[in-house]
Parts: structure tokens; C-alpha cells; sequence
């Protein structure tokens, strides 16, 4: 992700950049029958480029977030999809993503 970062900065087109990187489904918070972790709701995603305003986004961790068989989430992922083709491609997310959000959250990501 650095080189590519430094790549893009090279051809000043950073600014204009949003890469997002987010897991393919969250997990449960313990261990399985084969020691693994089984799907679950939670998800953590990142956004890098010029074009997103820095920072942590989204509610802490709880405790009983950690000590619960499924950890909650507030920010559903579409959401910060939907900001992304908005507010940096001026795209309306409509068609995209038609249906209605469980978590309709606006982040100010970009």
C-alpha cells in the first residue's frame, strides 16, 4: 500500500484517491470446534487516499461488545460505500444500493 501510495503522489493523483480495504465478513468472537472463528457481524474496514478526512470512525468497543458471542456494529459497510460514490464520485448510490439500510449512518469519510 506504501509503494502505491508513492506512486500515486508521483503522478499527482492522491488527491483524487479513495482505496478501500474491508473484511470479507466479520467474525464471532470465539473459538470454534476446529479452533477457528466462525462468521459473524461486526467487520473493521480502512480507507486511505488524499481525498478521506483521517481519523477512527464508528463507536468504541464495549466490554460486553468483547464478551458477547456476536459483536454489535452501528456502521453498516454500505453506508461507507455510499458516502465514497457520493462525495468523492459524485455518483448517486441509489442505484447501487436500492435497498434500505438497517444502520443508515453518514460518517463524513470523504
Amino acid at each position: 500500500m506504501g509503494s502505491l501510495a508513492q506512486d500515486l503522489k508521483a503522478m499527482g493523483v492522491w488527491d483524487d484517491t479513495v482505496i478501500a480495504v474491508i473484511t470479507e465478513f466479520g467474525r464471532r468472537n470465539y473459538e470454534n470446534g476446529s479452533e477457528g472463528t466462525d462468521h459473524g457481524h461486526a467487520f473493521c474496514e480502512l480507507l486511505i487516499g488524499g481525498a478521506v478526512r483521517g481519523g477512527v470512525y464508528g463507536p468504541d468497543l464495549a466490554e460486553s461488545d468483547l464478551t458477547s458471542e456476536y459483536p454489535s456494529y452501528d456502521v453498516d459497510f454500505r453506508a461507507i460505500y455510499k458516502e465514497v460514490l457520493q462525495g468523492h464520485l459524485g455518483a448517486d448510490p441509489a442505484p447501487v444500493f436500492p435497498e434500505a439500510l438497517e444502520r443508515s449512518v453518514t460518517l463524513g469519510v470523504v
